[in-house]
């Protein structure tokens, strides 16, 4: 039963990240209102109190509000300056956020661990499977790029399709599998040229923050 809980005097120690910022608009602003503290459910033995790794802003409506409006001057209408790069472009610069997460790999690693109690192996797995998602991803657009660069034929009418973002779009992810889910819903949705509001999970959160300078 004691093998349940970590010991005082173990060596392992438990990561802390104060998450007292928020991304919006490409910025990283600094959140001086209230934070949940995140606490993991490993427990030291004979302390009452759950072990605190960190915390995040609890952000209002207002943020909402604003994370919106920013999205959505972003896109301007399909006229912005992501959704108008070329398919090189955006997956150049996919290709620049992957190489920035692998680098951020033990960290989001052992955030994973610590918030929702997962082996190191699942925790391992979870983020590598993201990658390659991710890089699949990429070659699955060029694929589709390469099909659209050809002219059809149908009915006597020659034409060539070529498809658009569709503007604004919410990314959710579960406390399950708080990193791997969140992303593949939020590359395809911007590396087609949308832009994201991303809402994190409430337990699988902190996951998520290392990574926020990188979108920068």
């Amino acid at each position: 039963f004691d093998s349940c809980f970590l010991q005082e005097t173990d060596a392992v120690k438990p990561p802390h990240y104060e998450g007292n910022f928020w991304l919006v608009d490409g910025e990283l602003k600094k959140w001086d209102g209230p934070v949940t503290k995140v606490k993991s459910p490993i427990h030291v033995q004979g302390k009452d109190e759950a072990v605190v790794i960190g915390t995040y802003p609890m952000l209002t409506e207002k943020e909402s509000v604003d994370a919106v409006h920013a999205a959505q001057r972003a896109f301007d209408n399909g006229r912005g300056a992501w959704p108008r790069m070329t398919t090189k472009e955006r997956i150049n610069c996919v290709k620049q956020f992957v190489a920035g997460l692998k680098a951020k790999r033990e960290e989001i690693v052992n955030l994973l661990m610590w918030e929702i109690c997962k082996t190191r192996a699942d925790s391992e797995k979870e983020f590598d499977r993201t990658i390659v998602y991710v890089e699949d991803t990429i070659k699955a657009l060029k694929n589709l790029e390469n099909k659209q660069s050809t002219f059809e034929q149908e009915q006597g009418i020659i034409g060539q399709i070529r498809r658009s973002p569709y503007g604004v779009v919410l990314c959710s992810g579960p406390f399950n599998y708080p990193f791997n889910e969140t992303y593949t819903t939020l590359i395809p949705a911007l590396i087609m040229g949308n832009s994201v509001v991303m809402k994190l999970p409430r337990y699988g959160v902190l996951c998520h923050f290392p990574e926020l300078e990188i979108f920068q």
